[in-house]
C-alpha cells in the first residue's frame, strides 16, 4: 500500500508500507530476542505508527506528547522507553503516572534526578566508549 505523508512544511514523502511491514518481519526473523523500539520522532504519521503498534512494535519516545501518542495506539507502557537525554522533572511525573518505567540516562545528573522522583524506574544507560 502506497502512503503519502505531508510535512508542517507541505512537503511530503511517499513510501510503501508493506516495505516496512518486510524489513520489521525481517528484524523478527533474523534477530527473534532484540525488540526494536520505533523512534516516533523520525517519523510520527498516524498510519505508520498505528500499523507498527498493531505489529506489536514498542516505542521509543522523546516527549510527553510521543508517549500521549503511542498510548493512544493501544502500545502497553512496558513497551515504551522515554529516551530524552534531558528529562524534565514533570515529564518524568508524568512517565510515572502513566505506567513508562523504562527509560535512558547518560550522565550522572539523569540519574540522580530519576531517583528523586522515579526511583522504580529500569534504566538503560548510555555510555560513550
Amino acid at each position: 500500500e502506497r502512503h503519502e505523508v505531508v510535512g508542517e512544511t507541505g512537503a511530503f514523502a511517499t513510501g510503501d508500507l508493506s516495505t516496512v511491514m518486510s524489513k520489521l518481519n525481517d528484524w523478527k526473523k533474523e534477530l527473534p530476542r532484540i525488540k526494536p523500539l520505533y523512534a516516533i520522532k523520525c517519523n510520527g504519521d498516524e498510519k505508520i505508527c498505528r500499523m507498527l503498534a498493531q505489529a506489536g512494535l514498542g516505542f521509543d519516545c522523546a516527549s510527553k506528547a510521543e508517549i500521549a501518542h503511542a498510548l493512544s495506539l493501544g502500545t502497553h507502557p512496558d513497551n515504551l522507553i522515554y529516551a530524552n537525554p534531558c528529562k524534565q522533572a514533570n515529564m518524568l511525573r508524568y512517565a510515572r503516572q502513566v505506567g513508562v518505567r523504562m527509560m535512558t540516562a547518560d550522565n550522572v545528573e539523569e540519574l540522580y534526578k530519576i531517583r528523586d522522583i522515579f526511583p522504580e524506574a529500569r534504566i538503560v544507560l548510555r555510555i560513550a566508549v
